[in-house]
């Protein structure tokens, strides 16, 4: 049969069996449902390519603790030897005393190369990422952690984005986000609801 759009006849446009009718009342799911070339692959991303994304729907806060915790949100899992770049965003608020500390917890054999996404250039523009722009030339390794350089007000967060490459080795298991205050400190500071994780999938 042919099927018509816009007036149009559609060539190279298969349909299955149950798509009698162009004009029947379920055209448009049918259509959704339809096969658009010869092969479904054709006409499909496939899953590995899709984004994950997860969003921290609850604020979490630590008080008096500079020992790295998982964040409950901020994690997803990771198959063995696959290759994914991450970015996470992050929305805190707290106070320059006790400051804040990242760091991860990955499966064994996993390397990671990671970093801050700094200031930009004028310190004064509110930018992701409170940090001077120093002479560290170098990402982080798996192991190792920050200091974010916390400073926000009562109304207005501190933002930080961090990037990643993540090789992983032999073993699945989760990528997760840790973070604590970097000086333990009678206060709060609290990493809040939509901060979120972005990952793509890249072997």
């Amino acid at each position: 049969m042919t099927v018509y759009i816009n007036g149009e006849a559609q060539v190279g446009v298969t349909t299955h069996a149950a798509l009698t009718d162009v004009n029947t009342p379920h055209l448009l799911a049918e259509l959704e449902a339809a096969v658009c070339s010869e092969t479904e692959a054709d006409n499909k991303i496939a899953a590995a390519t899709m984004p994950i994304i997860v969003r921290k729907t609850a604020d979490k806060t630590l008080n008096n603790v500079d020992t790295l915790e998982n964040d409950n949100h901020l994690l997803m899992a990771i198959g063995a030897n696959e290759v994914w770049q991450i970015d996470i965003f992050i929305l805190c608020y707290g106070n320059a005393t006790p400051d804040i500390q990242f760091g991860m917890s990955y499966p064994v054999g996993c390397l990671i190369s990671w970093g801050l996404v700094g200031a930009g250039f004028k310190l004064v523009d509110k930018t992701w990422g409170y940090q001077e722009l120093s002479d560290n030339k170098f990402l982080n390794r798996a192991a190792d952690t920050i200091a974010g350089g916390l400073y926000s007000l009562a109304d207005s967060p501190t933002g930080y984005r961090l990037s990643l490459i993540v090789i992983n080795g032999a073993n699945a298991g989760n990528i997760n986000l840790q973070w604590a205050q970097n000086i333990a400190t009678v206060a709060d500071t609290t990493v809040v609801e939509n901060s979120c994780l972005i990952a793509h999938q890249l072997a």
